[in-house]
């Protein structure tokens, strides 16, 4: 679980310490929580200019499998934070000189967040997606790699501190605006697909001793053992990829100059049936209830059963995309009520497990007849006209 939270400081009126915590749930251990540490950048509004030591920023590299919370955390941040921030994409940077979009673009975006206040700008943070796509492609001897190690190349000294002129956009006559990038946090985040093959080549992790599969054990397995197997495989997966250096990144593609300006490596996990269950009901925006709410709106009442929530998480995780799925499949099972809905008698719609496993038709429970809700939850009641005073018509004289 990602828990976000944003508290004031004790004695500084106006302060702010912001952590992000990722707990991590082992089985049979306790958990044991990571601190990204962005908090730091954001108290250097904080800092006295009589103090003496100045607080440097660090960079983060945020790794983990797909659809494990990653850019979420960039929108929380963005919401939440009182410094600008902004979040780009690392596949349409291209190097200087070349078709594409340069790195000093990314600088002249935050400004913009920062409605042109340069000194506030320099107190942001640079969320850069997709950062893995941008890994050096082997090719010839005399072929140039624009859009990986070039892009590499062109965010050292950004990611180190240096003044990039950028152009002014707000209209106030000047061609190019100085911002120093020394006190602004650059936080990437990528899948890194494959990185866990170079780690286990490197640790020779491997599973041995009495309780290792052997490949007969593995012929023999059924359904339900499969399905520990894939939540085995997964923590083994998460535990590979925890130990992850510097030189794995290097084989995976990332310049060392590049890698190591980055010292900071908070590791995600794959999300788990509870996790994504979670996911389904308590998020502020879940599926669920936006399901909900569009169903409410044609005059039908939707239920999950439990068993159907945790059929729905489990289809999910095979997938291997990770909550990302959850909508997908939510679409393919509510495809036929939403269809069956609008205009219908239908009051409420009961989702079972079968209806997620076995594709059968969810449970209608029908509408009395004598009580007619429109589309916009309102009781229709018949109403008589007003009677109308008919006029006497003229008298013809004789």
């Amino acid at each position: 679980d990602v828990i976000v939270f944003e508290k004031q400081r004790k004695g500084h009126p106006g302060g702010l310490n912001l952590d992000i915590r990722a707990t991590l749930n082992n089985e049979g251990q306790r958990s044991r929580p990571e601190t990204v540490p962005v908090s730091p950048v954001v108290k250097q509004k904080e800092s006295s200019d009589s103090s003496d030591i100045q607080i440097d920023k660090t960079n983060i590299l945020m790794l983990g499998p797909t659809g494990t919370g990653k850019t979420y955390i960039a929108q929380v941040l963005s919401e939440i934070l009182n410094v600008p921030i902004v979040i780009c994409d690392c596949t349409s940077l291209t190097q200087a000189g070349y078709v594409g979009e340069d790195v000093e673009n990314v600088v002249g975006r935050l400004l913009q967040n920062a409605k042109f206040n340069v000194d506030k700008c320099q107190q942001g943070i640079v969320f850069l997606d997709e950062v893995d796509k941008i890994s050096s492609k082997k090719g010839g001897q005399f072929q140039r790699d624009v859009g990986g190690e070039g892009v590499q190349q062109s965010l050292l000294k950004m990611m180190e501190g240096a003044v990039i002129k950028v152009p002014d956009l707000s209209g106030s006559g000047k061609k190019t605006i100085d911002v120093d990038t020394t006190n602004i946090l650059f936080i990437f985040s990528g899948a890194f697909s494959g990185l866990t093959n170079i780690i286990q080549r490197r640790t020779n992790i491997k599973p041995f001793g009495f309780t290792s599969e052997t490949p007969e054990d593995k012929e023999g397995a059924n359904a339900t053992d499969t399905i520990h197997q894939s939540d085995t495989t997964d923590h083994e997966k998460d535990e590979i990829l925890r130990a992850v250096e510097v030189d794995d990144l290097v084989n995976f593609g990332m310049i060392p100059e590049f890698i190591g300006r980055i010292p900071v490596f908070a590791v995600f996990e794959n999300m788990t049936t509870e996790m994504l269950i979670k996911i389904l009901k308590e998020p502020r925006n879940a599926l669920i209830p936006q399901y909900e709410t569009l169903l409410e709106m044609d005059g039908a009442k939707l239920k999950f059963e439990e068993e159907a929530l945790v059929a729905v998480a489990e289809k999910a995780k095979e997938s291997g995309t990770g909550a990302r799925a959850l909508r997908s499949r939510l679409e393919n099972i509510l495809l036929e009520p939403m269809y069956e809905a609008p205009n219908s008698d239908i009051e409420e719609i009961i989702i079972t497990k079968d209806t997620v496993e076995n594709k059968t038709p969810p449970v209608y429970v029908q509408r009395s007849k004598d009580l007619v809700v429109s589309t916009d939850k309102f009781v229709i009641k018949q109403t008589e006209p007003p009677s109308m005073k008919v006029m006497n018509p003229p008298q013809s004289q004789a």
